[in-house]
Parts: C-alpha cells; sequence; structure tokens
C-alpha cells in the first residue's frame, strides 16, 4: 500500500491555476497573454476574460497562489476586488466585493493584488487616488 501525501497527489494531477485579470483596458489583454508566456513558472498561467469596470492596467502584476485545500479538493471559484490605487500607483485598499465561493480564494486574491503596481493616474491638479475593480478566476487544468 502506498500513502501519497498531498504536494505529491496535486503535482501528480498536474494542476494548472487559471488566474483572470479582468480590467476593462483592451490592451491589458495582450499584456496579460505576453506575461503569462514569459512566466514559465508551473501551476501558473493568466488569462484574461470580460471587462468588469474602465480600470487601468497593472504595469506589474503578482499571481496569486492557488490554496493548496482548493486544489486538494477540487474547487473552482472567482474572487472580484476593488482597489483603490494611490498616487504613485500602489494598491492602497483592496476590497473584496464578491466571491465565489466564499472564503476560499479571497486571502490569495488580496495578497496578490495588494502586491500589483500601476502608473499613476495623472488628473487636473497631478497625480490622484483612483478605484479599480478587477475578477480573478480560479480553474483547475481539465
Amino acid at each position: 500500500m502506498m500513502i501519497l501525501n498531498t504536494a505529491s497527489v496535486i503535482s501528480a494531477a498536474c494542476l494548472t491555476l487559471f488566474l483572470v485579470c479582468t480590467p476593462a483596458v483592451a490592451k491589458t489583454e495582450q499584456q496579460s497573454n505576453e506575461r503569462s508566456q514569459e512566466n514559465s513558472k508551473p501551476p501558473l498561467k493568466a488569462e484574461p476574460s470580460s471587462p468588469i469596470a474602465n480600470a487601468p492596467s497593472p504595469i506589474v502584476r503578482i499571481e496569486p497562489k492557488y490554496p493548496m485545500r482548493a486544489a486538494r479538493d477540487g474547487i473552482e471559484g472567482e474572487v472580484v476586488v476593488e482597489v483603490v490605487i494611490d498616487e504613485i500607483g500602489g494598491a492602497d485598499q483592496v476590497n473584496v466585493v464578491t466571491a465565489k465561493p466564499t472564503g476560499i480564494f479571497d486571502k490569495a486574491a488580496i495578497k496578490a493584488v495588494k502586491r500589483w503596481k500601476w502608473r499613476p493616474t495623472i488628473g487636473a491638479n497631478g497625480p490622484e487616488k483612483v478605484t479599480a475593480t478587477y475578477k480573478l478566476r480560479f480553474q483547475l487544468a481539465s
């Protein structure tokens, strides 16, 4: 009888995380595809989906880690986050708007988005804070 730990079961199943960042900027889709090809670290892959809101494109996007429990249990889902981007292009505040299922991917999504960087938004009086919404989708490879 052979006993496998969770890590070997997950490795053997060749699980892949599909992260979907969905800002409404068209060039983000192209940049996401380019970044996913550059990042050859399995099991992460970024693919865009439909836009949520008119949002600035992140210039640095950190991929979230797929929670071990969710991967082991075959759970998939998505998290919509609202981010307040500060005057220098960092994430000032990150809040979960919706999550399906609730509580499974929230922490991973927040932790990753807090590390994203954007070009500062320049208004009439110089750099200003903006609020943007993004969707991160967590999917296992079939």
